[in-house]
């Protein structure tokens, strides 16, 4: 197997990682929200959607484009699409005053099986096993340059 195929996808569970450790402390965080941690709780959620919007904005445009015209990714895209709408609902919030900190809490709660299921099917699907010989390693390689 190819060290490119290999190297993408320790990069991608490098950032999957980073963010099933973002997701578990928002839900801890959501599970223990007070008046006087509700602001620090509207930080943590903005800067977590920030994040996971900016790494699914780089699947869109770099890797679905690529991905899926040799796999069917439509699972993957579909995932996108309904986390959208709750991270849309979180920004809403987030933005507005006063802060609903326990409505929230509910939408972190329905985020977190949503990121988690899909980030591991997006690792099983972008596997280097599932790659190789599906893409070529200049494609692979597009990914992260």
């Amino acid at each position: 197997m190819s060290n490119v195929y290999s190297s993408f996808h320790q990069l991608l569970v490098h950032f999957h990682n980073h963010f099933r450790d973002g997701i578990e402390r928002l839900v801890q965080h959501a599970q223990n929200v007070s008046p006087a941690t509700a602001q620090s709780f509207r930080r943590q959620i903005g800067d977590y959607i920030s994040t996971l919007n900016l790494h699914h904005s780089i699947e869109d445009a770099r890797i679905f484009p690529i991905v899926g015209k040799k796999l069917d990714i439509s699972q993957l895209e579909a995932d996108h699409h309904e986390l959208e709408d709750i991270i849309q609902k979180l920004q809403h919030l987030i933005s507005s005053s006063p802060f609903d900190a326990s409505k929230a809490a509910s939408f972190v709660e329905q985020l977190r099986p949503l990121v988690l299921q899909h980030m591991k099917l997006e690792e099983e699907m972008l596997s280097p096993a599932s790659l190789q010989g599906v893409l070529s390693e200049a494609e692979v390689r597009s990914f992260t340059h």
